[in-house]
């Protein structure tokens, strides 16, 4: 067989460039390229009943039953709403009070707030305090027992030298019984744990605690010896209940075990004027202001009654009203008149009063239970002169379209004037003397309301007046009147 001869060796070089080629790709590290992202494939998962993202309901403004708008008497005197007041504004005359141990003194002409400085800072500060009428001399009582008599002219401190305890933990609150005459004169008090040099004092011997013995001690001269004007006794179930004096300084009241005592300050020979077995449930609750009668007040099981005590003729008078045990029984007595108001759940009255010496009883002369066709419910009465007296109405409730809460005077000829509205009026107020001022505190006894009627000022004094406590008014004088009265 013939074969054709071809020239090979060409052939044999391109099959080897061919190999070299190859084995050159086979032996070359190739860099890694980046790999076209294959698209994320959500799985398809069992629908779940999913949890609903709640549907925020808007807090709505609730529906709230409205209270009924009170129908009010026209003529109110103060503005519908309290304002909190910038700075300390002038008012008809001085308040005091206690707040964080001190004794504070808003002034009458208002524009500072006047503090009374300790005799003793770090002693507990002040317990009680006592102002003379005419604002210059101020008596109290520190936490460490002492007394001291602030003269505000001066402003200078004296101390007292007292005998026995003058605070008493076992005694009925507050314990620190004492109290100045008008003329800042002499202070009386009880010396608790002094044992009594009276001849024939009844008690003595079996005293029980707590006991003391009441002195006077004049200030004009303190190194005089004390005057002893009586002592007071407890046994195991009636306690010494404190001292009262006359708003004219001329005679004191006390009531202990035995019952209640009359002892003249000139003269002091202590007499039992109620004996506790006569007495029965009767207790001495106020002088009255011409500093003739002893306001008696009852406390039984069922109800509550005010009696009158004739210290001049010994004469016991029963005023012919009382109200259920659940109601609120209170007295203030005039310069013609008593007004006692009563409140109870269903109503209340206010009633006018004449005492009568030699009369039996004393009887109603005027009765008022509505303002116009509404429930009265009346607290705190202030007899004013000329027939007009200043309570508290506390209103009649959501359901009822009465007199709204608040302050009211009444008049003659049942002439009924609104002084300030409250939201409620479940609480007291503290009259100035004349009413031309008053501090109103809720049911907890926190000063809320402050309104002075000559001008028309209506505070809210929650803020100002937070922690103050043990709150008096001082005296309106008679140049104060007749500023007011221009």
């Amino acid at each position: 067989m013939k074969f054709i001869a071809f020239n090979q060796k060409p052939i044999y070089l391109v099959l080897i460039l061919v190999l070299i080629i190859a084995a050159l790709s086979a032996c070359e590290m190739p860099s890694t390229p980046a790999p076209t992202p294959t698209p994320t494939r959500t799985p398809i998962l069992p629908t779940a009943t999913p949890t609903p993202t709640p549907t925020q309901t808007p807090t709505a403004t609730p529906t709230v039953t409205p209270t009924p708008t009170p129908t009010l008497p026209p003529g109110l005197l103060l503005p519908v709403q309290a304002v909190e007041p910038q700075g300390w504004p002038a008012l008809p005359t001085e308040l005091y009070f206690l707040r964080e141990g001190h004794i504070w003194i808003w002034l009458a002409e208002g524009n500072v707030l006047d503090i009374v400085p300790v005799a003793d800072e770090g002693n507990g500060g002040v317990l009680a305090y006592r102002a003379t009428p005419d604002k210059r001399f101020i008596a109290y009582v520190t936490g460490a027992g002492k007394l001291y008599i602030f003269d505000r002219a001066q402003q200078e401190h004296t101390y007292v030298p007292t005998a026995g305890r003058l605070i008493e933990a076992q005694a009925s609150s507050p314990g620190i019984d004492f109290a100045m005459t008008p003329d800042g004169q002499y202070l009386i008090y009880i010396a608790w744990g002094v044992q009594s040099t009276l001849p024939d004092t009844p008690g003595v011997a079996t005293a029980y605690p707590p006991y003391g013995t009441i002195l006077a001690l004049n200030l004009t001269d303190v190194r005089q010896p004390q005057r002893e004007l009586g002592f007071c006794n407890s046994t195991t179930i009636a306690k010494c209940t404190g001292l009262a004096l006359a708003p004219d300084g001329s005679q004191l009241a006390y009531e202990d075990s035995a019952g209640v005592w009359l002892t003249p300050l000139d003269v002091p020979e202590p007499r039992l004027v109620l004996p506790a077995t006569e007495n029965a449930d009767w207790h001495f609750s106020a002088w009255a202001p011409n500093s003739r009668w002893l306001i008696l007040k009852k406390q039984l099981t069922q109800d509550t009654a005010l009696a009158l005590f004739n210290i001049a003729t010994e004469q016991f008078i029963p005023i012919s009203i009382s109200c259920s045990q659940s109601c609120r029984l209170e007295l203030s007595w005039g310069e013609q008149s008593i007004w006692v108001s009563i409140d109870g759940a269903e109503q209340g009255c206010l009633y006018e009063i004449q005492p009568v010496i030699g009369e039996p009883t004393l009887e109603i002369t005027y009765g008022k239970c509505l303002i116009d066709s509404w429930a009265l419910h009346p607290t705190s009465p202030l007899a004013l002169p000329d027939g007009w007296v200043a309570f508290v109405h506390r209103g009649c409730g959501v359901d009822c379209h009465g007199p709204a809460p608040g302050l009211y005077f009444l008049g003659p000829e049942e002439a009924t004037r609104p002084i300030a509205l409250l939201d409620d009026a479940e609480g007291t107020a503290l009259w100035a003397a004349d009413a031309s001022a008053f501090l109103y505190f809720d049911p907890e006894g926190i000063p809320t309301h402050l309104g002075v009627t000559n001008t028309s000022e209506f505070w809210d004094v929650r803020r100002v007046l937070d922690g103050a406590y043990a709150f008096q008014w001082g005296e309106v004088t008679l140049q104060q009147e007749q500023e007011q009265a221009q």
